[in-house]
């Protein structure tokens, strides 16, 4: 069963505490400094005078499934902050509501499924959009932004903004080993990971006429070979 959080001026139902999530609770908006497993911020201003966005959706006209303790809480207004690797929740124009990572197992965010995976010691955990998951193996969309600074040409009228660029990588996770493999949506790349398999993968690759290089054929490549 989905409990509804529900915004308004004056109160947040069953928002995250310190705590599991509540479905009785009610937050009065005069006792936000109260809540610890939320954490009040400013929008970074620059997003008023750098092109691009460190979100992954334009707007937050967004509706999200956030799960704690086996338990589904549905909420609108959220957005996922790639820069940052958190999703929140927008109070205002200029200010958000940061969710902790570590209470939450999983949220759907429209049509896009995300959950936390271990990239090693230099990254530590990072969310991934699940595109496939499967018996032997799940193929994950890790999102990025870096900040792209303009360089000036006085020989060039066009205006010259600095920019945030997005990008994705993806990824194979054994889920036997947990093992996390960086890919390329590339034959060679698919023939090492499907190793003894990619014969099979390969003639259903060819009788179907998909391209590796669509994300929607790439998921079709892997249910297949979870099949086999």
């Amino acid at each position: 069963m989905i409990a509804v959080l529900c915004c308004t001026t004056v109160s947040f139902a069953q928002l995250l505490t310190s705590g599991p999530l509540r479905p009785t609770q009610v937050v009065d908006s005069n006792r936000l400094n109260d809540l610890t497993a939320l954490r009040f911020s400013k929008q970074d201003q620059l997003e008023n005078v750098v092109k691009g966005s460190i979100y992954l959706f334009k707007d937050w006209d967004n509706s999200s499934v956030i799960e704690v303790d086996n338990k589904k809480y549905l909420l609108k207004s959220v957005n996922y902050n790639i820069l940052a690797d958190q999703f929140q929740f927008k109070v205002s124009e200029d200010s958000v509501f940061v969710f902790d990572n570590t209470i939450i197992s999983e949220v759907k965010l429209n049509n896009k499924r995300f959950k936390q995976f271990y990239f090693g010691l230099d990254e530590g955990d990072k969310y991934c959009e699940v595109l496939f998951e499967g018996e032997k193996s799940s193929l994950l969309k890790k999102y990025d932004v870096k900040f792209d600074r303009a360089q000036p040409n006085p020989l060039m009228l066009k205006d010259i903004s600095d920019k945030y660029v997005k990008t994705t990588k993806y990824f194979l996770i054994d889920n036997n080993t947990k093992t996390i493999s960086s890919i390329k949506m590339k034959k060679k790349s698919l023939a090492v990971l499907f190793d003894d398999k990619f014969a099979d993968v390969d003639s259903y690759v060819k009788k179907n006429k998909l391209s590796l290089k669509k994300e929607g054929d790439l998921m079709k490549v892997f249910k297949y070979y979870n099949s086999l």
